[in-house]
């Protein structure tokens, strides 16, 4: 791992910078200091710049105003977030134009229905076997995780085969400068780790997830930039999702202390678990 000042340092030796958003673009507070310049500078020496997020609940679109309304332009295509590989996933699994039920606000519904999928609420979930846990919120939480566990459990005591697709793996995220939270990715290691207990990791269910810090992102940012993996860099906050994920498919990566984790504990990890880069800012 190499300290640097901040990203400047790097300009010149990588074509595409992968950026995560929060903790590294922003906070609930608004853009961090000197993001502006930084997107700025980058586009001036013409290198491809992304999001590419773990968000599931939030279609690209509505990203895409949120940054406007901070005075960041973003296309679109620049946007990748979990759930945006949704549809492709369904279509890849042979789901498309199947029935999927969507646990999570309404807005995510969109990422399902291109698959041609029809969206299916709470109240049909006994009746269907494919799940997406959107996001933790928009939902009583803790009524709807039993109620899920136990149609799992009927499952794969049925021996019936059922996904639940968790797009975003975060298992945590700063909700303030004071408050963390939990996200939808704590949902799927709750599911994960109560089917080991009862099924020993073996049964029907099958847990699939798509975000940071799995291949499907990290894939899909190598497709639209068209870069070798050797002139893209992963920016990011959080050591397992961001530098795991970046180092698993063969990317460099740079930790800023500006999010989740605290500089001195950089200390603590063992030297195959450190970022190719870090810095306390950008």
């Amino acid at each position: 791992m190499k300290i640097i000042s901040g990203i400047e340092e790097l300009l010149e030796r990588y074509d595409t910078f992968l950026f995560d958003a929060y903790g590294v673009i922003l906070t609930e507070k608004g853009l961090l200091p000197g993001i502006k310049s930084i997107v700025h500078r980058l586009r001036q020496k013409h290198k491809a710049v992304y999001i590419v997020s773990n968000g599931s609940s939030k279609s690209e679109d509505r990203v895409v105003d949120h940054y406007k309304t901070l005075g960041l332009e973003f296309e679109r295509s620049e946007i990748i977030t979990s759930g945006s590989l949704l549809a492709g996933f369904l279509i890849e699994q042979g789901l498309q134009h199947q029935p999927v039920v969507l646990i999570g606000p309404p807005e995510a519904a969109s990422y399902i229905e291109r698959a041609g999928c029809t969206v299916k609420d709470l109240a049909d979930l006994e009746n269907f076997d494919t799940i997406v846990v959107a996001n933790q919120t928009g939902y009583p939480f803790l009524e709807t995780m039993d109620r899920l566990l136990s149609h799992l459990f009927q499952c794969a005591d049925m021996q019936k085969p059922c996904r639940l697709i968790v797009p975003n793996p975060d298992v945590f995220y700063p909700k303030s400068a004071d408050l963390s939270g939990f996200t939808s990715g704590a949902v799927g290691m709750l599911i994960e780790r109560a089917l080991e207990l009862r099924y020993f990791g073996r049964c029907s269910v099958t847990i699939e997830y798509l975000g940071k810090p799995f291949r499907p992102i990290f894939s899909e940012a190598e497709h639209r930039s068209g870069s070798p993996r050797d002139r893209m860099l992963m920016v990011g906050d959080q050591i397992y999702t961001d530098i795991t994920g970046a180092r698993n498919f063969g990317i460099d990566s740079l930790l800023v202390a500006t999010g989740m984790t605290h500089w001195e504990s950089l200390a603590n990890l063992p030297s195959t678990d450190l970022p190719t880069y870090a810095s306390k800012t950008l």
